[in-house]
C-alpha cells in the first residue's frame, strides 16, 4: 500500500504578491517587515502563504493597476 504523499503548503514571494495587489514590490516588503501584512521568513527571504495572501487581498490591496511615475 502507497504511504500518502506530503503537502507541502504553497508560499508566493514579494513579487508574486505584487503581481496579485498591482502594488510595487517594495511596497508589499515594506509593509510585511513592519507588520501591516503577514509574511514568514524562510532563512532571508519573505514568503506569503495562501492564507496570508487571502487576508491581504480581503484587507483591499488590490487595486486596478500599478501607479506610474
Amino acid at each position: 500500500m502507497p504511504k500518502p504523499a506530503i503537502t507541502v503548503p504553497r508560499t508566493y514571494s514579494v513579487r508574486d504578491v505584487a503581481d496579485m495587489t498591482g502594488k510595487h514590490a517594495i511596497t508589499i516588503y515594506k509593509a510585511a517587515e513592519r507588520g501591516a501584512i503577514p509574511s514568514r521568513m524562510y532563512g532571508r527571504s519573505r514568503r506569503f502563504t495562501e492564507g496570508d495572501v487571502d487576508e491581504i487581498l480581503s484587507k483591499g490591496w488590490k487595486t486596478s493597476a500599478k501607479a506610474t511615475t
